[in-house]
């Protein structure tokens, strides 16, 4: 992925899409894919039965 500033910047890609994975381009606009800092089940109330 290249990237171009000003007023008719923004992103655009130098391979073919066919050839880039969704990760791959996320990382390239937000940085490194971290895991999350805690697990999920710390993160969720508990579940309660009906």
């Amino acid at each position: 992925m290249g990237a171009k500033r000003g007023r008719a910047g923004g992103y655009f890609l130098i391979r073919e899409p066919s050839k880039i994975s969704l990760g791959e381009l996320l990382q390239q606009i937000d940085g490194p894919i971290a895991p999350p800092a805690l697990p999920l089940a710390t993160c969720l109330p508990p579940l309660r039965r009906l």
